[in-house]
């Protein structure tokens, strides 16, 4: 089983914690929980992105991020998140935001969709 699939099948199972960041992030940007799970289990939604682990100051995280897409959703949301076993497996939302058009170029038809532009880390 590939990445998006092992998150489509957790979502699915309602295997989803959020951190206290997510919560406070999905508050500000008016995003809701059900908007966040409806994208992580859609059957077309794309893995946009996978950001390696990371020990740069300030930017540290011990798993790989996974920023998933739907398409077909409505409300224009990446949801960025890392599947965390412990001991069982879970998704593990750290964030979700809107598209940035300054930061995303979008790809109609294809997979991924959308495609960070050059510069914009």
């Amino acid at each position: 089983m590939g990445l998006i699939e092992t998150v489509r099948a957790l979502a699915c199972n309602k295997d989803i914690t959020y951190t206290g960041h997510a919560m406070n992030q999905l508050l500000t940007r008016g995003i809701s929980t059900e908007t966040v799970e409806k994208i992580l289990q859609d059957n077309n939604n794309q893995l946009i992105e996978v950001q390696s682990k990371s020990h740069t100051p300030g930017r540290q995280h011990a798993n790989d991020r996974l920023l998933v897409y739907s398409p077909e959703d409505e409300h224009d949301v990446i949801v960025i998140s890392i599947i965390q076993e412990n001991p069982d497996s879970e998704i593990r939302v750290i964030t979700a935001e809107y598209v940035d058009e300054n930061i995303w170029s979008r790809l109609n038809g294809q997979n991924p969709c959308l495609v960070r532009k050059n510069g914009c880390n």
